[in-house]
């Protein structure tokens, strides 16, 4: 594989099988852009996403990378034995896209096609190939695929979900839910779950009355194990800054007494381990049970509620956006369009008086 201080460099493949043997020896040229013709008409499909989504690891967050790789197992599983050479737009349609339709959302469709793709404009670029099949493939309509109905609770579900959330047992004056108390402060700030799981004491600003949120709880597999780690970034990759209302800031005083912790402790346990997400997100749904909210969907439910409350209040969208932490005004638009339309349709109304 080339020279160094003037002796010859080489690497090695090794498995019982020749067959393998003869894949990894041919994705490894590849890799180094070394294939002659012959190699890569005999690379499939799965051995080139494989290359390609390495190659992506360390310029994406782990938790995206980890979800590459499931959408490139979606596409090795339907069209991964196919030589590179040897794909046409008839066999992705037929094969892959039109199948996925039956079964999964159109995001995840849509993330199979963008991988696909990119992949094969990598080939493209190497030589690999000429042309790029997934040019001529036809990506279904968005509007035949089901929406997911957005969930905002109600005035009386808010109250009968902070008095559920904030219980005490019984036979003793402890809270009923671990995190009872923190989960109501999504409905004042709009944080993720994940966000929130993330907060520190150092985050929270009592004098200036803002959240700095700039980190996120992730789920990464290592070594085939579920792990969770703390991301230096959010969904958007941006820093924000989220305004503390009295609600809000009598939530964060009252969970510091309760959990106590210095600046680098969570503010959702206290200490300086990480809490699993979802068991948080299990939490919101006991509450919901109580408080006798039915179909509440997932906590995600409570970041709805505060953009709908704020819309209704009349705060600018594009404030809204920035608070939500979305990549853009025309997703939070689209997000809570029919909010939009309906507070149209009450400003109307209002001129009937005049």
């Amino acid at each position: 594989i080339g020279y160094q201080n003037g002796k010859p460099q080489y690497k090695k493949f090794r498995s019982k099988k020749q067959g393998v043997v003869v894949d990894k020896m041919n994705t490894y040229k590849l890799s180094i852009g070394n294939a002659p013709a012959e190699v890569i008409s005999g690379i499939n499909l799965s051995s080139l996403l494989s290359l390609y989504t390495d190659m992506k690891k360390g310029s994406i967050r782990q938790a995206s990378y980890d979800s590459l790789l499931v959408t490139q197992n979606l596409i090795t599983s339907r069209i991964g034995k196919y030589y590179v050479p040897d794909l046409t737009p008839e066999i992705i349609q037929r094969q892959l896209i039109n199948p996925m339709c039956e079964t999964h959302a159109y995001s995840t469709i849509h993330k199979a096609y963008v991988l696909l793709n990119e992949c094969l404009e990598f080939a493209i670029m190497k030589d690999y190939i000429l042309k790029n099949p997934c040019r001529q493939v036809k990506m279904p309509s968005k509007e035949n695929f089901e929406s997911k109905e957005i969930r905002i609770l109600s005035d009386d579900e808010i109250v009968a979900f902070k008095q559920a959330a904030t219980s005490t047992k019984k036979t003793i004056a402890i809270p009923q839910y671990q995190y009872g108390l923190i989960i109501t402060l999504i409905i004042y700030t709009g944080l993720r779950v994940g966000e929130l799981c993330a907060l520190r004491w150092e985050d929270v600003d009592f004098e200036n009355r803002k959240l700095t949120v700039s980190k996120s709880v992730g789920v990464v597999r290592v070594s085939g194990k579920r792990t969770l780690i703390v991301q230096n970034t959010t969904k958007s990759g941006k820093t924000r800054y989220v305004p503390l209302n009295n609600s809000a800031i009598d939530i964060l005083h009252r969970q510091h007494d309760l959990v106590g912790g210095d600046g680098q402790s969570f503010i959702v346990n206290g200490n300086a381990d990480i809490d699993d997400k979802s068991v948080v997100a299990t939490s919101y749904g006991k509450i919901c049970d109580r408080a006798g909210i039915a179909n509440h969907s997932g906590i995600h439910s409570l970041r709805h509620t505060f953009a709908s409350l704020a819309l209704k209040k009349g705060v600018d969208i594009k404030v809204i956006s920035d608070i939500l932490g979305h990549a853009s005004v025309n997703f939070t638009y689209n997000t809570y369009v029919h909010i939009i339309e309906e507070q149209k349709l009450n400003a109307v109304d209002l001129l009937n008086n005049i």
